[in-house]
């Protein structure tokens, strides 16, 4: 699990961080959301362990539900088709199936949910981060969604 977790701590310690409070209008502010995603999917990480997969999981369900609850048309219009609401629904239960797939066959339910609590923990810091406008945390969620792409 820590190849993803480091990769991605590593790409914001690169100071490749955008500055969304820059950006003065709904469209420009998309375009920092779009590059930092691109940032993320370009870092060649990728979830390696079931545990990783539920925290893509979970992080595309907390994208979903601030995607969908964004008021501003110009901003979510300007998004990539990646991040829409429709497809973090998508992503999110596509990786929670992977999850379960890539668990290994002597791996009881108990203990895929145990992890699956634990990625949805982990999931809420990345988007309390990012919900509260704390620096780094757009970068962070981008991050997260790029490279569970």
């Amino acid at each position: 699990m820590k190849t993803l977790y480091l990769s991605a701590f590593g790409i914001l310690s690169l100071g490749l961080s955008i500055n969304v409070a820059a950006a003065d209008t709904p469209e420009a502010n998309a375009l920092a959301y779009n590059a930092a995603f691109e940032t993320g999917a370009a870092s060649g990480t990728s979830p390696q362990t079931f545990s990783e997969m539920l925290i893509c999981s979970a992080v595309w369900g907390r994208w979903e539900y601030a995607a969908s609850s964004a008021v501003d048309q110009k901003f979510t219009g300007s998004l990539r088709r990646e991040l829409s609401a429709a497809n973090a629904k998508r992503r999110k239960i596509s990786w929670q199936r992977e999850a379960r797939r890539e668990m290994d066959e002597d791996d009881d339910t108990a203990y895929f949910e145990s992890q699956r609590a634990d990625a949805e923990t982990y999931a809420d810091k990345i988007y309390a981060a990012y919900a509260n406008n704390e620096e780094g945390g757009m970068n962070r969620m981008m991050d997260w969604l790029g490279s569970c792409k």
